[in-house]
């Protein structure tokens, strides 16, 4: 089957972590056992690693680019490969006081505040974690000395239009923003809640660790968020419950040919 933006080649893996700077990738795929550069294609960056010399099972970790268009295209390709269970490491602005920058954020339920999930199911669909990877980060989480927060967080498509004077309606920018911290909704960024959706369309898993950024990309607290955070997923990952497929449910993998299907216009 030919994927039309990835270039897996004959890697598989059941599990796949996925960050949106691509200079972040390789960092991420040092924290796991025999990591090597699968492909860097369209500016996807993607390396594949196993879990621990103890533990063969295997994982891709990929740069998706910024925004949920992106990320979509980079999910769809890699669960039709065989991927079941996804966890997003990246990078979130802070909406609350106790919120602070190097903190994680763990979102259990995304604002949709983004077109791209229109494009496969109506707003009221919701944006949620999976439950057996919150179960497993919870267990985790007694053993991390680090702050994380767990709650409803924010997905947006514009990122400067946050800001009231990139925006035409100033006011209603203020407002909204208002709304979010007085609703407690924790963080913002722009690719959580489309993961959260299609993952749930497609019955596979997925959650997000999110680490608070400063505008000083190069802020240590950041940097060591960072890592805590990969950590965090490697270790969820590690102590997760096993991947059930749902017996009510199919969805092609890696021996169907969906993608080669719908290139020759058969859909």
């Amino acid at each position: 089957m030919v994927l039309e933006h990835l270039e897996l080649g004959d890697f598989k893996a059941e599990y796949a972590i996925l960050t949106g700077n691509p200079k972040r990738v390789e960092q991420l795929a040092k924290q796991f056992h025999e990591p090597v550069l699968v492909t860097d294609r369209r500016g996807l960056d993607t390396w594949h690693a196993k879990f621990a010399a103890d533990d063969p099972r295997e994982l891709f970790i990929v740069g998706t680019g910024i925004g949920s268009p992106s990320l979509a295209i980079v999910f769809e390709e890699l669960a039709v490969s065989g991927v079941h269970s996804f966890i997003r490491v990246g990078t979130c602005g802070p909406l609350q006081d106790h919120v602070g920058v190097g903190d994680i954020a763990v979102p259990t339920g995304v604002v949709r505040d983004e077109g791209t999930t229109l494009a496969f199911i109506r707003e009221g669909y919701p944006a949620v974690a999976n439950h057996e990877l919150l179960y497993a980060l919870m267990q985790v989480k007694e053993n991390v000395d680090h702050p994380i927060h767990i709650g409803v967080t924010h997905a947006k498509d514009s990122f400067y239009t946050q800001k009231p004077e990139f925006n035409l309606d100033q006011d209603a920018v203020r407002k909204h923003w208002k709304n979010m911290r007085n609703a407690g909704v924790l963080v913002t960024e722009m690719e959580s809640s489309a993961l959260y959706v299609l993952a749930s369309l497609r019955r596979c898993r997925a959650m997000s660790v999110l680490v608070v950024a400063s505008m000083d990309r190069k802020n240590p607290k950041t940097a060591h968020g960072l890592d805590v955070a990969a950590g965090v997923a490697r270790d969820v990952f590690k102590i997760a419950a096993p991947y059930k497929v749902p017996s009510n449910y199919h969805f092609p993998r890696v021996d169907e040919s969906l993608l080669d299907d719908l290139m020759e216009g058969k859909f």
